[in-house]
C-alpha cells in the first residue's frame, strides 16, 4: 500500500474519531506538511469521501445522523451564525422556531438577547434553549413525536400552526443547493413549509458544510426565502442562484 493511500486511510480515521478537523490539525497528527493534506483533501473530496470546510474538512455521511449527534459538531460555527440570525430579529414580536443543531444555537441566543418576545417551536431541545428565559412566551406545537431529530410533526402539528402568524421563521437545513434549501426529514420539510407560509419573512441557517448538499425533501426554493445566514459565502454558482432569487446572504 502507497503513502498516499495510508494517509488517506488515517484521514478518515482521524474524522471518524473527531468528526471535523483543520487542516493544521492533521497535518501535525499525520506529521506532513500543511500543503501535502489540502491535496489530500481535494482528491478525497472529488471521491466523496469527506466535505471540505473553510480551513478543514468534514468526514461525508450518508443520512443525516441524529440531532444529539450534530450538537457537537462546528460548534463555534454554529454560535457565529446564531449571532448574526438573532441580530436580524430585532423588532419581531413573533416568531416560529424549526428544529435541529443550529437552530438550537440560535435559540439560545434569542434566550440571551431577546425579551417579551413569542417564540413558537416544534422542537424539544429548541425549548430546552429557550426556557431560561422568562420573558419569552413559548408555544409548543402538538404532533407525533420524532426521537432521532427531537421535534414533533405530522397533520396535528401543521394544522396547529395554521392557528398562528410570525414576523420571521427561523429554519435549519440539511441541504442548501441551487434549487433552494432542503431537510433530510420529509415529516419536517411539511412543518417548514406550514411555517413559511404563516410568517412574514424566512431565515435559513446552514453552516458551509451543507453547501451544495441535496436531501429527499426541499421545503423552500430561494424565492421564498428572506435571508440566508452562514458562517462563510457560497461558491460563485451557489451564491449567483440565491441572490436572484433576490434572497440575502449574511455571513461573518
Amino acid at each position: 500500500m502507497d503513502k498516499k493511500t495510508v494517509r488517506r486511510k488515517e484521514i478518515v480515521s482521524l474524522l471518524t474519531e473527531q468528526p471535523t478537523l483543520r487542516i493544521s490539525e492533521i497535518a501535525t497528527a499525520l506529521n506532513v506538511t500543511r500543503e501535502t493534506i489540502r491535496r489530500d483533501f481535494r482528491e478525497m473530496t472529488d471521491l466523496g469521501l469527506i466535505d471540505r470546510l473553510y480551513g478543514g474538512a468534514l468526514l461525508r455521511q450518508g443520512p443525516e445522523t441524529n440531532v444529539d449527534q450534530r450538537n457537537d459538531l462546528l460548534v463555534e460555527e454554529r454560535k457565529k451564525i446564531a449571532r448574526l440570525a438573532c441580530a436580524r430579529l430585532e423588532g419581531a414580536q413573533t416568531i416560529m422556531l424549526g428544529s435541529g443543531a443550529t437552530t438550537a444555537h440560535a435559540a439560545r441566543q434569542i434566550a440571551s438577547e431577546c425579551k417579551d418576545m413569542t417564540v413558537i417551536v416544534h422542537s424539544l431541545g429548541v425549548i430546552a434553549a429557550l426556557e431560561s428565559n422568562h420573558s419569552l412566551t413559548i408555544v409548543m406545537a402538538p404532533g407525533l413525536f420524532h426521537p432521532g431529530e427531537r421535534a414533533v410533526h405530522g397533520v396535528t402539528t401543521v394544522e396547529f400552526l395554521e392557528n398562528y402568524s410570525a414576523d420571521w421563521c427561523v429554519l435549519g437545513a440539511s441541504g442548501i443547493g441551487t434549487e433552494g434549501a432542503s431537510d433530510a426529514l420529509l415529516e419536517g420539510s411539511d412543518v417548514y413549509r406550514h411555517m413559511i407560509r404563516r410568517s412574514a419573512r424566512c431565515m435559513v441557517l446552514a453552516d458551509a458544510s451543507k453547501f451544495n448538499r441535496r436531501f429527499p425533501s426541499r421545503y423552500a426554493d430561494w424565492s421564498r426565502v428572506s435571508a440566508l445566514v452562514s458562517d462563510q459565502m457560497p461558491d460563485r454558482d451557489l451564491t449567483a442562484a440565491i441572490r436572484a432569487a433576490g434572497t440575502e446572504i449574511i455571513t461573518a
